[in-house]
């Protein structure tokens, strides 16, 4: 069960920055003295008001060790106090062997504390009914070894079970072209303020059609990220338009 301390410690955290903020799925190599990640840098030095929460994903997974994600890790989680790290752990819908996905968190949290995450990102998450207790044993788990963030990628709606244990669940991944409000599931048992919505293959920020942004913030959904690379690219390169996405994220407050 998630501690009260757990609780308190997350809503002082989000409370102190707008009330939506960025979801960024960072599977892009660092690359030497971290130049790949310095838009991420530069983002989160310039928008202050913002909580970053990035997702790092050194090998479909924490991977077995690699200096270079080590150094950058440490530079991430020091460029401010409105970044979260969490580390990706993939759950195949509930079908992947329950000692693998424990494994991942495990190895997530023997890394040294200047480049450990804060939490996990469990993605292809399940969205059976069924299946909440496993992701809830999961849930527990991640925080008894890291004390931090829980995230869910079930990438559509899902059991509303699943809302009483985790921070954020990722409720649309999808096509720019897909979405529609109504796919949000809004209610007093899946609020949008532990929701995140996450697109591609969208239009460049300024061709966003007028309050697209504005309207999701009015929502309460607790994060966003919209890009418009293509499916293929969206999570393995920064878009040459993602500062001035996170300058509309930070305006549309």
């Amino acid at each position: 069960m998630r501690s009260q301390l757990s609780i308190t410690l997350f809503s002082l955290l989000t409370t102190a920055f707008a009330s939506t903020g960025v979801l960024l799925p960072l599977y892009v190599y660092p690359d030497d003295r971290c130049t790949a990640w310095e838009p991420v840098f530069e983002a989160i030095t310039s928008f202050p008001s913002l909580l970053f929460t990035v997702i790092i994903n050194p090998s479909s997974g924490p991977g077995t060790g690699d200096s270079t994600y080590e150094t950058c890790i440490s530079t991430l989680k020091s460029t401010g106090s409105n970044v979260v790290v969490v580390g990706y752990v993939s759950t195949s819908y509930g079908s992947r062997a329950q000692s693998d996905v424990e494994a991942d968190v495990s190895t997530y949290t023997s890394w040294a504390e200047s480049y450990r995450p804060s939490g996990i990102f469990f993605d292809e998450a399940s969205t059976e009914a069924s299946d909440v207790s496993l992701y809830q044993t999961y849930a527990s788990a991640a925080r008894s070894a890291l004390g931090g963030t829980v995230v869910l990628n079930p990438g559509t709606t899902t059991d509303e079970g699943y809302f009483s244990f985790s921070d954020l669940i990722v409720t649309v991944e999808d096509y720019y072209s897909n979405f529609e409000s109504s796919n949000l599931q809004i209610s007093d048992s899946t609020p949008a303020s532990k929701q995140a919505v996450i697109l591609h293959d969208a239009p460049s920020p300024s061709s966003l059609p007028d309050g697209f942004l504005s309207d999701l913030t009015g929502e309460g959904i607790d994060a966003v990220f919209i890009t418009d690379e293509d499916n293929s690219n969206a999570y393995s390169v920064i878009s040459s338009t993602w500062l001035e996405f996170c300058e509309d994220v930070a305006d549309a407050q």
